[in-house]
């Protein structure tokens, strides 16, 4: 009995090694897009709900965009969106296919009023919509002060996982 448990054990530290290991590669890495990854989700949090998601290959993904600074943060409409897949090591740019208008958009503090979250939705150009995929998008915009655009660049990332 004691062999059973002990083996157990082993087989669950196993696993868990192997996810975890997994779990590192996007926390260790980032596409690199000229922003510290230490700026990464600092101002913008980024989420994308079950009830608006399928999560499939050939779906578009819904995001909820919150800005969690105390400054307003500026987007071009298409909230400055980049792809990326992880391919052989290293991440690769995909295209979004959406359409957006022209225009920006102006997010004001969160501050935890519904309200003043931004949505948009993504439609990622993938290479081969038959395999399932870790996407990784970025949102980029700038602090916006007094009326003003800055040249302080922002993002937030999520990653999620798409299955045929």
């Amino acid at each position: 009995m004691r062999s059973k448990v002990i083996m157990f054990i082993t087989i669950v530290l196993f696993i868990s090694s192997i996810v975890a290991c997994k779990g590192n590669i996007t926390e260790k890495s980032m596409p690199e897009i000229g922003i510290p990854p230490n700026e990464m989700n600092t101002k913008v949090q980024l989420s994308a709900p079950d009830g608006w998601n399928k999560f499939k290959t050939g779906d578009n993904v819904s995001l909820v965009v919150k800005d969690i600074s105390s400054d307003q943060i500026l987007f071009k409409s298409d909230y400055g969106d980049r792809l990326f897949i992880y391919e052989d090591n290293n991440w690769k740019e995909i295209r979004d296919g959406t359409d957006y208008p022209e225009g920006s958009i102006i997010l004001n503090p969160f501050a935890n009023d519904p309200f003043k979250n931004g949505a948009t939705i993504i439609w990622p150009q993938l290479p081969d919509t038959s395999k399932p995929v870790a996407l990784r998008i970025i949102l980029v915009g700038n602090v916006y002060r007094n009326g003003q655009m800055t040249d302080e660049v922002t993002a937030g990332y999520i990653d999620v996982n798409l299955k045929p």
